[in-house]
């Protein structure tokens, strides 16, 4: 992914596949949907139909995807959240979406030209706590604007 920010909405034909190997480490299927936004009787709905945790995987993201408001960096601060508490799993995807690095920076600073998350660091480096998604997603668009 480039060093630009991305402000696309993820999309299950094209990223789907992405977002299931970034989220492959998570084992609460249930937990990371309701961080995500999915609501309880969806993922009611999910576990009675695919016992299967895999299959809960793909259909919780395909869902949370399917709403045209999913983002690498909405995914990043649910999986650091109190609900899926995987920092170092968000900060690895944080780092290898740069974009997601920016903004998340750009968050806590402000600045034209804020820190970047450190390869070993965390990007609670950066940050005293996950910035809101709709905080970065305002930072994006003035941004490029």
């Amino acid at each position: 992914m480039s060093d630009q920010v991305d402000t696309r909405p993820l999309k299950v034909t094209d990223d789907l596949a992405t977002v299931m190997i970034a989220t492959n480490p998570i084992d609460n299927w249930p937990r990371l949907g309701l961080a995500l936004g999915v609501p309880q009787p969806t993922i009611n709905h999910i576990r009675q139909q695919y016992p299967n945790p895999l299959d809960q995987q793909e259909q919780i993201l395909s869902h949370w995807i399917g709403t045209g408001e999913a983002t690498w960096a909405k995914l990043v601060t649910a999986i650091a959240g109190p609900l899926v508490n995987k920092k170092g799993l968000a900060d690895e995807i944080a780092r290898n979406h740069p974009a997601v690095s920016q903004a998340l920076s750009q968050h806590q600073y402000g600045g034209s030209q804020p820190p970047s998350v450190p390869p070993n660091g965390s990007y609670e480096d950066v940050l005293d706590k996950p910035p809101d998604p709709n905080d970065i997603m305002d930072l994006i668009k003035n941004d490029i604007s």
